[in-house]
């Protein structure tokens, strides 16, 4: 039995592509073959991962199947009476040929929403799903679920926050949900000597940030402080930002965790802005500067509250907000308690047994994995 996370090749920064890279390397960390899955022998480059890859191959028949679809379907191997090829790669060493058989286990993203379906060569399917909000992705608001792999054909679906198990516990009372929280790797994301500098994301509801920053510079309080955009950039970039910035913004949406303030706090950063319902397990108002989701002047007025505090007193209370809000990272969410809680999930996944908890401890305890088979 293999177990393969299904990957598309992603050439710019995605977090839920570096997570499904952790899981595999969590796995054969523990000597469980496992394997990204993926459609082009080509690792990001944009962060540096010892995950192994199968990469599949393009049988003639399955070329001309996929031409002839109105949309291309990157799930197209999933739908052979036998197991699609693959080129195993480890390394450095020379790759070899396999087959997916019904022994192995496919784990599928949640983006693909309603084209989700089981193989239909026999293999067993789990669902990673990183965002719940993308869960019904294809779907209108009449469309029935008949045959929705999580309502009968998946074994199991694995979360990565508290915000999205219960949304899938809620919605599918009937589906195994475990609980693996993402973790960081704190000997990259860790602070730096800070400066005035105020770290965000663009591409996240970038006019909310435009309002924002616009009527903090506005009142006259974005003197002396200099903006920087975390876009593009490779891993070691985003580290060396959030590690010399004293501030940053969190503009998340509808996140399934919220992994850009995690890092920025980390880093020691001063994290104010949105939870995107999802952060707001580590993103506590005694550790950071959570705002209403949407709230524009909100987030503008609590800007401005924590700049302000940086001119007062050194900036120390805020300062050491911040690097309180780190050390809870680094013991909370560190890349050992994430490998932990992959190793007991999939432990509880192959193995049967029932890894639900009737009481989740309070805050700040971050269960490792929890199993919900019954309504929430």
């Amino acid at each position: 039995m293999t177990i393969f996370y299904f990957c598309p090749h992603a050439p710019k920064p995605v977090g839920g592509i570096k997570q499904i890279h952790r899981h595999v390397e969590s796995l054969n960390s523990a000597g469980i073959d496992a394997f990204v899955l993926t459609d082009r022998a080509e690792p990001p480059k944009w962060f540096a991962s010892s995950a192994p890859l199968a990469v599949i191959a393009r049988s003639p028949w399955r070329r001309v199947a996929a031409t002839l679809r109105r949309r291309p379907d990157p799930l197209f191997w999933l739908d052979g009476d036998r197991g699609p090829d693959v080129e195993l790669m480890r390394g450095h060493g020379p790759a070899r040929r396999a087959k997916l058989v019904r022994e192995d286990i496919v784990v599928l993203p949640e983006f693909y929403g309603r084209s989700l379906r089981a193989p239909a060569f026999g293999a067993r399917m789990v669902i990673f799903n990183q965002n719940a909000h993308y869960t019904y992705l294809g779907f209108g608001a009449q469309d029935r679920l008949d045959g929705f792999p999580y309502l009968q054909s998946a074994m199991a679906v694995i979360t990565v926050s508290r915000h999205n198990r219960d949304y899938i516990a809620h919605a599918f009372p009937g589906a195994s949900v475990y609980l693996t929280p993402n973790g960081v790797d704190t000997d990259l994301f860790r602070p730096l000597p800070k400066q005035r500098q105020i770290a965000y994301m663009p591409r996240k509801l970038p006019m909310d940030l435009v309002q924002v920053l616009q009527i903090v510079r506005g009142r006259g309080h974005l003197s002396g402080w200099n903006l920087c955009a975390i876009d593009r950039m490779h891993e070691a970039q985003v580290t060396q930002a959030l590690g010399e910035s004293a501030v940053f913004l969190s503009s998340c949406a509808e996140e399934g965790f919220g992994l850009p303030p995690l890092e920025a706090a980390a880093c020691a950063c001063a994290v104010v802005g949105y939870t995107g319902y999802a952060a707001r397990e580590f993103m506590g108002p005694d550790l950071c500067h959570p705002v209403d989701q949407g709230d524009v002047l909100g987030f503008a007025r609590t800007l401005e509250r924590v700049l302000a505090g940086f001119d007062s007193n050194g900036g120390s209370g805020i300062s050491a907000q911040a690097r309180a809000h780190g050390e809870f990272v680094r013991r909370h969410y560190s890349r050992q308690v994430e490998r932990d809680s992959v190793l007991e999930t999939w432990a509880a996944i192959l193995g049967g047994r029932d890894a639900r908890r009737e009481t989740e401890p309070a805050r700040p305890s971050i269960p490792a994995a929890v199993r919900l088979s019954e309504a929430a």
